[in-house]
């Protein structure tokens, strides 16, 4: 597919669900910016599949729960934006693993 892609761009979309596959032959993703997109939940099935991002960007849109959420196994994520969702709380649990977080 996009095998030398680095940084996926879809701020400001109508993008309510991410599919479980459309991440799919992007292994080099290093961004990923999602921001008011209008997303009502992390979507992690898609996310399982790129372990290499170093930037997650979430922030503005309407997650209100992360409860069933891990971000397990991306030890390469620096920077983890959930600013202006509609979260109450992220258990610590979503957190475990995140040895390179720099940024929350």
């Amino acid at each position: 597919m996009l095998p030398n892609l680095e940084e996926l761009i879809l701020s400001h979309n109508k993008l309510d669900h991410i599919n479980s596959e459309a991440f799919f032959g992007l292994s080099n993703l290093k961004k990923i910016a999602l921001q008011g997109c209008g997303l009502t939940s992390v979507p992690m099935e898609a996310l399982r599949r790129i372990r290499t991002v170093t930037m997650l960007y979430l922030d503005n849109n309407l997650i209100a729960d992360t409860e069933n959420v891990t971000f397990r196994g991306f030890h390469f994520l620096k920077n983890l934006r959930l600013e202006g969702n509609l979260l109450q709380r992220v258990p610590t649990d979503a957190l475990i693993g995140l040895r390179s977080l720099e940024a929350l």
